[in-house]
């Protein structure tokens, strides 16, 4: 069937939020087209798109995708080849075969759809800020994931943790994996529903479903985001373009699918900041002068986080061994500590 080549690579991209190279799921790196549908699964996300070219098979999906990136024209033709067991892609002057498998099913039972409602409009946005607070410590999953209740949002990976307090909609509590929730960043939501766990979006031409975990001994916050006596600072002006020059590494640092948590350290000390990251590919350090005459500190966190304080109106306090911003309704606390003592 012939398609405008762009649009089928955006509905491409979004079906690819669900493929996995580690072979868990059977079929998790194939493009499962069926049913009028293309399903993407890897255990954790499932992505389900309509199918814009009418085809029946499990297509392997780095191969398609990129075929489609590279070919020129502004549509092309995608068909079977009984044949030659190959999906054709056609283009002006190009062509192009690619083998294919019948479609696995992939264990595909998950909980089925039901109660959607509009989500309120910052539950999104506020799934993503608590996700960068997250950890990757797999020996401690509470740490990985974003806990979800009706009127709170939280996230903590022991020296980090945030809290936002506003009405999200949902029932009940559940956890979600920082690494899925990531996944629904630039999205356009229109709308949610939770079921056993599962959290279900539906985007536009498709529905994205996220598995949620359960824990029995979720850390409770409240002593933590409480400050008694503490001693009020600012992040001294220009911080926020060191930060941004520190992620050359961090943005190069992801791989395929693979969510890279990155971490970036900032040191204060009188009219000086230091900022330091480190990935698997390089490292980058700075030294500033700033005009800063609070007290010295260190602390790590996400270089997005510390983004957001200084590109909005957060009241920020120190206590020894802990720094509180809060604003319109979200706290996040960042533990940290006094050079040299």
């Amino acid at each position: 069937m012939k398609v405008n080549r762009a649009e089928f690579a955006k509905v491409l991209n979004i079906a690819s939020k669900g493929l996995s190279t580690l072979g868990v799921v059977p079929g998790s790196d194939m493009f499962n087209f069926g049913g009028g549908k293309i399903v993407t699964f890897d255990g954790e996300v499932r992505v389900q798109m309509k199918d814009p070219v009418g085809i029946d098979a499990a297509v392997p999906s780095a191969e398609l995708l990129n075929l489609v990136k590279r070919f020129s024209t502004e549509d092309i033709d995608v068909v079977l080849d009984d044949k030659k067991s190959e999906v054709r892609v056609v283009g002006a002057g190009a062509r192009a075969g690619i083998g294919y498998q019948r479609v696995s099913d992939m264990g595909l039972e998950i909980p089925k759809a039901t109660g959607w409602f509009k989500p309120p409009e910052t539950f999104i946005r506020d799934l993503i800020s608590a996700s960068k607070v997250c950890g990757q410590d797999n020996s401690m999953g509470i740490t990985m994931c974003v806990r979800v209740q009706p009127d709170r949002i939280e996230a903590c990976d022991n020296y980090r943790a945030m809290r936002i307090d506003r009405k999200t909609g949902v029932s009940g509590e559940f956890f979600l994996q920082a690494d899925s929730v990531a996944l629904l960043d630039k999205l356009q939501i229109l709308k949610i529903c939770v079921v056993d766990g599962w959290m279900h979006v539906r985007i536009e031409g498709g529905m994205i479903s996220l598995r949620g975990r359960q824990f029995t001994d979720a850390p409770c916050l409240d002593q933590l985001m409480t400050m008694f006596g503490s001693e009020e600072i600012s992040f001294p002006k220009g911080l926020s373009e060191g930060i941004a020059r520190s992620q050359v590494f961090i943005e190069s640092a992801g791989m395929g699918n693979m969510q890279y948590h990155p971490k970036l350290t900032v040191t204060l000390t009188k009219n000086q900041a230091q900022i330091t990251t480190r990935s698997s590919r390089g490292w980058f350090a700075e030294d500033l002068k700033l005009e800063y005459e609070g007290v010295e500190l260190s602390f790590s966190a996400h270089p997005d986080s510390l983004i957001q304080i200084l590109d909005h109106s957060f009241a920020l306090r120190f206590q020894q061994g802990r720094l509180l911003a809060c604003h319109d309704g979200m706290a996040m606390v960042i533990m940290t500590k006094v050079p040299n003592d």
